[in-house]
């Protein structure tokens, strides 16, 4: 069903223009799609027909004044431009870019080569519903990046967070984006499932300290993530990242269980039904492999664990450390196919870098920019810390690019069948580790639990598992107590019986906890852990 939706949609992506030769002169009117881009002394535009065909215009600039003016330009205006048509150029190099290919996917198939802007006119038209509504969300765009510019002095700066908090990447340094793409951190620059989050944690915040109940706070922030998602540029990853979100939410307005692994597949259905060209997007295949990998292997690795702050931290620094390795592990191929290059100093560096980026620059500059709002003077101190913290990554990733160049290496595009053995093995590998720090877990914690006979109290990060193994007649258990108090038990069995035990965590509500052999009772507000024996024949 899937590939014969894909065909139909394919199949139904051809152009309505004629053939004609390359250069054949055109008179083009319609109405701007998409804002302008302007790079150095080109700028491009998509336009809509009529006939709702949409062509890219290029042309070129000869002043800085005509970079501005092109930039005011705004969605859903008139435009009217004589050009001569043209066909986007395929691949010249086996394995290179495809120009025809990627426009293709845009619904764009033509090409219209405009002499210089003096032969273009606009005219500011209201435009259709569709094109005002997406214009406001233009405008509130640039007046943020305005905002960002005027709190961050330093351009590269400004540049930076105006691609990290907004998607406008205009602005951004291209040696400074080289950087990050040598070290592995281009993922930084992507609005991405943590932007999200920021965004709906603040909003759903908001609306509880308002005193809204849950579930209406959670309605009311599910319906305000398109929103966001519309206002940082509806790139794959972060629509994929609002899906999600928005799924969350709702099962939780809805009290229904939720697995990211279902969560990630339905906004995966959802996505290649509206757009099945998305699947050939690079931004989008990395996002759902990096996303199915950090579901799949961080919460096996990392439990959650409620003792002292030390501990928290010490979880949280590993769950760093198994986030950023296995993001690097999962999207390789990808990375490696599309541009044939790795470095090995991106784990290192994403450790150290990532993070603060991640729980620092980010939460930091949206409280600068809500903060210049209400309190200028609040907001600019703010973005002085920021600005502090930054110059300081920026001085680091320049020392890590100038060091690691010795340590970038460089790849061919691996075939198919290649890929498909690197995530087999890649499969295994980690299957092979969750199960050996299971049986590790299983071990200790089945000794401290199958020897106490009063109360004891929850430990390890694991909330339910499930152990059935045979105990040798005359074997002794051994383990630790909280409190280093040693336990020992004896495990004896009749012969042709087999012992199976099962290990239950319960949450803290009172009454929640099964009764086994010795007196094992739940104390409200605390974890208690309880085991139940059962006898069966062995076969």
């Amino acid at each position: 069903m899937a590939l014969v939706y894909t065909a139909w949609i394919h199949l139904r992506n051809e152009s309505s223009i004629p053939p004609a030769e390359n250069g054949h002169p055109i008179r083009l009117v319609g109405t701007i799609a998409a804002p302008a881009v302007v790079d150095g002394d080109r700028a491009r535009v998509d336009v809509r027909t009529a006939t709702g065909e949409k062509l890219r215009a290029s042309f070129r600039l000869s002043a800085q004044s005509e970079q501005e003016e092109v930039r005011s330009w705004r969605r859903g205006w008139t435009i009217e431009l004589d050009g001569r048509l043209s066909r986007p150029d395929p691949a010249r190099n086996e394995g290179g870019f495809d120009y025809r290919r990627y426009l293709k996917s845009k619904r764009i198939h033509w090409i219209v080569e405009a002499e210089g802007l003096g032969g273009i006119r606009i005219d500011p038209t209201p435009g259709s519903a569709s094109d005002r509504l997406l214009r406001s969300f233009d405008l509130l765009r640039e007046h943020l990046a305005g905002r960002i510019d005027r709190l961050y002095p330093d351009a590269r700066e400004a540049g930076f967070l105006k691609a990290f908090l907004l998607g406008v990447r205009d602005g951004l340094d291209p040696e400074q984006n080289r950087q990050f793409s040598e070290l592995g951190l281009t993922h930084v620059l992507a609005i991405s499932g943590l932007h999200v989050a920021v965004f709906t944690v603040a909003v759903a915040g908001t609306l509880r300290l308002a005193g809204l109940t849950r579930e209406t706070a959670f309605g009311l922030t599910a319906a305000a993530v398109p929103f966001y998602v519309t206002l940082v540029g509806a790139a794959p990853s972060v629509v994929r990242a609002g899906l999600m979100a928005m799924i969350g939410l709702l099962l939780a307005y809805r009290n229904f269980p939720k697995d990211g692994m279902n969560v990630l597949a339905a906004a995966l259905i959802a996505m290649l039904i509206w757009d099945p060209y998305w699947l050939w997007d690079v931004g989008f295949q990395l996002s759902f492999l990096v996303t199915a990998g950090l579901i799949a292997v961080v919460p096996k690795i990392v439990g959650r664990t409620e003792a002292s702050w030390g501990r928290r931290l010490a979880n949280a620094a590993l769950g760093t450390v198994v986030a950023t390795v296995t993001a690097q592990a999962v999207s390789f191929p990808i990375v490696i196919y599309y541009f044939n290059q790795f470095s090995l100093l991106s784990v290192p560096v994403n450790i150290v870098v990532a993070p603060v980026f991640s729980f620092w620059t980010l939460p930091a500059s949206t409280l600068s920019l809500a903060a210049d709002a209400v309190h200028p003077a609040t907001g600019r101190a703010i973005a002085l810390a920021v600005s502090a913290v930054d110059r300081a990554l920026f001085v680091a990733v320049e020392w890590a690019a100038e060091w690691g160049k010795t340590w970038l290496t460089v790849w061919p595009s691996p075939h198919a069948w290649w890929t498909a053995f690197y995530f087999v093995w890649l499969a295994f590998v980690v299957r092979t580790a969750k199960a050996g720090a299971e049986r590790r877990n299983f071990d200790r914690l089945t000794a401290a639990v199958f020897g106490a006979r009063r109360h004891f109290p929850f430990v390890g990060g694991v909330l339910s598992a499930e152990l059935d193994r045979r105990f040798p007649r005359g074997s002794a258990v051994f383990g630790r107590r909280p409190r280093r108090r040693r336990l020992d038990s004896d495990a004896r069995r009749e012969s042709g019986a087999r012992r199976r035990r099962r290990i239950v965590f319960h949450s803290r509500r009172a009454g929640r906890v099964a009764k086994a052999a010795g007196s094992v009772r739940n104390r409200p507000g605390r974890r208690r852990a309880a085991f139940e024996k059962t006898r069966r024949p062995q076969p």
